[in-house]
């Protein structure tokens, strides 16, 4: 198992490790962690072992510019704790 996980985005050369570091910092006070891209989606994401459904991951609007508002809709329809880091990093989609 894992308690936290996570995902980048392979189209994301600019992420640093520092980026990485700071959703892990968030991570430990939220459940879910959101990297913008600036327009609309993620460059990564963060997320706690007890908040991952694959199901719900699977159905997200991937490659929209929707994903960020998806995300936080869901975590505040589920009661998730989620945090968006104050910078956004694109991606080649951006």
């Amino acid at each position: 198992g894992f308690e936290h996980i996570i995902i980048i985005g392979s189209d994301t050369p600019s992420l640093t490790k520092e980026h990485l570091l700071q959703i892990e910092v968030k991570l430990q006070n939220n459940e879910m962690v959101l990297l913008p891209n600036g327009k609309g989606g993620c460059s990564a994401i963060g997320i706690s072992s007890k908040s991952f459904c694959g199901e719900w991951f699977a159905a997200l609007p991937w490659q929209h510019n929707i994903l960020t508002k998806s995300i936080q809709d869901y975590c505040n329809k589920n009661n998730v704790s989620n945090d968006l880091l104050p910078i956004a990093v694109a991606d080649f989609h951006s």
